[in-house]
């Protein structure tokens, strides 16, 4: 009772179909789904940072912007368990919720949505890391 679905952004290129085959699902499930739009950028931090229980359910992404969207947010998404998800954990461990049965995990992020945010979970290399990189790669120029 009272879960709604709001889908931030619009439907990718060539998925347009997506749409209208969510908003039917949701309603035979007696559920109220939104979808935005394009939603400019100086909107989209706190519209992400306003979502109740943040979800990036792709099962066939790589390099996606939409979980590094949610990360710049503050917020620790729930991602399934996919070859990209557990390859950005280990580089960011903590920095995502993956889950293998997403209704269970919404249950257990609606029951603790603490577990949602980020807090002080670093979600990339430090900038001492970085420059350290960076001269190692210079210096073998020089």
């Amino acid at each position: 009772p009272g879960l709604a679905l709001t889908a931030i952004g619009r439907a990718a290129d060539g998925h347009g179909d997506l749409v209208p085959d969510l908003r039917e699902l949701a309603h035979a499930a007696g559920r109220a789904v939104t979808v935005t739009g394009f939603v400019p950028d100086a909107e989209l931090p706190a519209r992400l940072r306003a979502a109740g229980v943040p979800v990036a359910p792709h099962r066939t992404v790589s390099a996606s912007g939409s979980i590094s969207t949610w990360l710049g947010a503050g917020r620790r998404p729930l991602v399934p368990d996919i070859p990209y998800t557990r390859e950005i954990e280990r580089r960011c461990p903590g920095a995502l919720w993956i889950y293998h049965d997403l209704a269970s995990a919404l249950a257990d992020a609606m029951a603790d949505p603490g577990r949602t945010w980020l807090g002080d979970t670093p979600v990339g290399p430090s900038t001492a890391t970085v420059a350290a990189a960076y001269a190692k790669v210079l210096a073998g120029w020089a």
